[in-house]
């Protein structure tokens, strides 16, 4: 690499070890089960680092607006709404459903 091109690498292996840091943290918050509700449940899917909320039939519009609001997507190949894990989002999972 040319030398104008090192503070830029330092820059990024920075922000590489902060996600890290991040993903740590919330492996170390799991929660260890899925949780059952009433017509569905709540998956905490560590390995493509995603909070899924999977339903037994079509959810309402009112619940699909309320995903929607909060940053859920509905994802055809694993036929879910999801988002991003994060320390919040299991809450706000809970609080759309429950």
């Amino acid at each position: 690499s040319p030398w104008y091109a090192l503070p830029y690498l330092s820059k990024d292996i920075k922000a590489v070890k902060e996600r890290i840091e991040k993903l740590e943290k919330l492996d170390s918050i799991q929660v260890s089960a899925d949780i059952e509700f009433d017509g569905g449940t709540i998956v905490e899917n560590t390995d493509i680092n995603r909070v899924q909320i999977i339903f037994d039939s079509k959810p309402d519009q009112e619940i699909i607006d309320k995903l929607k609001s909060n940053g859920f997507h509905w994802s055809p190949s694993e036929k879910a709404w999801q988002r991003m894990r994060g320390i919040r989002v299991l809450g706000i999972a809970k609080a759309i459903v429950l």
